[in-house]
């Protein structure tokens, strides 16, 4: 990949990595409930900044294919998760760790009232909770959720930015 790409990649995958964090932090601050629509605002900003970035580098070059635009798409992807993902390890383990105590709480009672669980599968589910209530697992599953959404974003933003008409 040539230098210019990879400037434009690192670029957008800081400015969605920034922007992540900064509405994270607010989010938190703002003591918004984890379940509310606001949420989802994530998964708005991913493919804008996917977007934002194959536009850019097709802008820069004539020559944008399928592979680059998607390699630099995914180094967006994986750049932004990654920062977001650091921000709410930092933020859980050592600021806050209030959301992971009511996600935890919230599961444990939806486990607890299922019925239909047998008791070894009532423990495996609460030990299962327990681990992925911890901050290091949960920012884990945050960069995981982002990656898999973003990547599949990525797809499908390049498939249509690059493709001949």
């Amino acid at each position: 990949m040539e230098k210019s790409a990879r400037q434009i990649a690192l670029r957008y995958g800081l400015y969605l990595g920034l922007f992540l964090f900064v509405y994270g932090l607010f989010y938190r601050l703002a003591e918004v409930s984890h379940s509310s629509p606001l949420g989802y605002i994530f998964y708005i900003a991913l493919p804008i900044g996917v977007f934002l970035a194959i536009r850019q580098f097709k802008r820069r070059n004539s020559m944008a294919n399928f592979k680059n635009s998607f390699i630099i798409s995914a180094i967006v992807v994986i750049i932004g998760s990654a920062i977001y993902s650091l921000f709410v390890y930092v933020y859980n383990k050592f600021i806050d760790d209030g959301l992971l105590k009511i996600i935890r709480e919230e599961n444990m009672e939806k486990i607890g009232n299922n019925g239909t669980l047998t008791e070894d599968q009532v423990e495996q589910s609460l030990k299962l909770v327990d681990i992925l209530s911890q901050p290091g697992a949960f920012s884990i599953t945050i960069f995981i959720q982002l990656l898999v959404f973003g990547i599949i974003t990525a797809l499908l933003l390049v498939w249509f930015m690059t493709r001949k008409r």
